[in-house]
């Protein structure tokens, strides 16, 4: 994910090598130019103790073609001369900070609502493709859950869900399903937009080996007049721990033991997401192109990261010719804290353009949302509009005087006039300057606001439960404090959209078709290199150390 090739991905020219040898051969490239850097650094310390001259034509002439080579394919790559007019492709992007807590997240109504203001605010400016990010929708929308009937919601009942739940309770998140994912379909065909949407996925699978429900962390296409989602990718590459706990099948005391060592809920629940099965691409029509079909893949999270993954969706049939036209990469990067993770990832999903000559139009939870040409340019970004920042210092100002006043409320006790006093303060704040700063930024942001409220009703008089609301108010004002500054300074992880027409690059690369040869190839030289030299070695210690004068004959 870090290599020293990614700290490029803005220095186009330097990157375009990457379609012949990836983003290792960028690493190669820099590693080589630093090095003779260094040598020419060091060359008066060695002159000097070794006092003669020392020289280095042949590193130094391999090393200026190599840059000069890259620098020259660079300039000639980089160009737009290739590139041809694709969709228009909506990026949808909300900042929501997710934890292993529920209790810190928002609800998975907020989460839903604020999706659909930030959806149908897109749809103005007519894209023919609609993105949103990995778990947009925290539901399984698949048609097999949908439709599952008794025996099959026993079995996922037994297999999945916590203790204590009934099958009613299952049966409610198939209605739950049902309506999210009805939703997005209805818009789909009133506006004559197709979707990609983040969702997850369950199935029951009595003919497998052993029988067991599997869980998937899912894409789905939506396209105008359909009934149900007309394709379906479940993502391939899981995260160990972070995905699933190995084992489970296979020898399930060791699974048992991992399983107990992670955060994931100790209540009965498994966690674990199963492997996808295929690299399933997505067709839909585009209404800006005389209704022409574009071929679309959505690799989920990390897999933006794998340049097999993407290999695997772009590489051509027997023609020649790519499987896709673009890339609509969707994650969901809100554990990382608004880290310099956010552009890390982005770096990687560069040089996956560049590697494939691809567009790529990524979709990402608390960003960074941007559209990618296939020579590497980050065409746009989704960001924060400057009226937008303008109003973020009342919105701040009110949420730090709310601080005190939640003081004021964790200080009344058993004071019951002091209660109710602080309780009224902090509603009124709430719902007055603090509601009308979040309107103000657009109806994306509402949930902000209506988290706090629901937030600052929740307080009962049982002290250990009132302790616990307070807490949770405070970690709460703190984060949105925290938030509305990030905003200000780092405006590309703030709610919003952008829409942005792929452009289109049909040659297919020789990394597509060959993958890390070079590295590889390197790879192995360096294992010849080390082999030799060890023989060598071992030769020399068999033949015992060189006579000196005056040693007996």
């Amino acid at each position: 994910m870090i290599l020293l090739g990614h700290s490029q991905y803005r220095v186009l020219t330097m990157i375009q090598i990457s379609d012949l040898v990836g983003a290792y051969g960028v690493s190669f490239v820099l590693a080589m130019i630093n090095g003779l850097i260094v040598d020419f650094l060091i060359q008066p310390i060695v002159i000097h103790r070794a006092e003669k001259s020392v020289r280095m034509p042949m590193g130094t002439m391999a090393a200026l073609c190599v840059f000069a080579g890259a620098i020259i394919y660079g300039v000639s790559q980089s160009s737009t001369r290739h590139l041809k007019e694709g969709p228009n492709v909506a990026m949808i992007q909300h900042d929501l900070s997710m934890y292993t807590i529920d209790n810190f997240r928002a609800t998975e109504r907020e989460t839903f609502e604020s999706f659909l203001h930030l959806t149908r605010a897109s749809l103005a400016e007519k894209p023919d493709l609609v993105v949103l990010p990995e778990t947009a929708i925290n539901a399984r929308i698949n048609e097999e859950f949908l439709t599952s009937g008794t025996d099959a919601m026993q079995e996922m009942l037994r297999d999945y869900f916590p203790q204590g739940w009934t099958l009613d309770d299952v049966r409610s998140l198939q209605q739950a399903g049902k309506n999210s994912r009805g939703v997005f379909q209805k818009i789909a065909d009133e506006s004559n937009v197709s979707f990609v949407i983040g969702a997850t996925a369950m199935e029951w699978k009595p003919t497998a080996i052993p029988a067991r429900v599997d869980r998937y962390n899912s894409a789905y296409l939506l396209v105008p007049g359909a009934v149900k989602p007309v394709a379906r990718y479940d993502k391939r590459h899981v995260v160990l721990f972070g995905e699933y706990v190995p084992f489970r099948y296979t020898m399930p005391w060791l699974y048992n033991w991992l399983y107990s060592l992670t955060p994931f809920p100790k209540d009965g629940k498994h966690y674990s997401l199963s492997m996808g099965e295929s690299y399933s691409t997505f067709s839909f029509p585009s209404a800006s192109n005389k209704k022409r079909v574009f071929r679309a893949a959505a690799p989920i999270c990390y897999e933006e990261i794998m340049p097999y993954i993407t290999r695997e969706f772009t590489h051509g049939n027997e023609s020649g010719r790519k499987e896709i036209d673009l890339l609509v990469p969707i994650s969901n990067d809100g554990w990382f804290a608004h880290s310099t993770e956010l552009e890390q990832h982005l770096a990687a999903g560069v040089f996956r353009a560049v590697e494939n000559r691809i567009a790529v139009a990524r979709s990402v939870n608390t960003g960074a949302s941007a559209m990618i040409y296939p020579n590497g340019k980050i065409h746009s970004r989704v960001e924060m509009m400057p009226d937008q920042v303008a109003n973020l210092d009342p919105l701040e100002s009110a949420l730090v005087a709310l601080k005190p006043m939640i003081e004021e409320l964790a200080a009344s006790g058993a004071d019951e006039a002091a209660f109710n006093t602080a309780r009224r303060k902090i509603s009124t704040l709430v719902n007055g300057d603090i509601a009308r700063g979040y309107a103000r930024l657009g109806p994306a942001f509402e949930l902000y606001a209506s988290r706090l409220d629901r937030l600052q009703g929740n307080q009962s008089r049982n002290p250990v439960m009132f302790e616990r609301a307070v807490n949770l108010l405070r970690f709460h004002v703190d984060e949105e404090i925290s938030a509305v500054r990030r905003w200000r300074h780092r405006p590309d992880t703030a709610p919003g959209f952008v829409v942005d027409q792929a452009m289109l690059d049909g040659r297919l690369t020789l990394y597509t078709r060959g993958g890390d040869w070079f590295a590889a190839t390197l790879l192995g030289l360096t294992a010849i290199i080390l082999l030799d030299w060890f023989q060598i070695r071992l030769r020399r210690n068999r033949m015992g150390p060189p006579a000196t004068e005056g040693d007996a004959t």
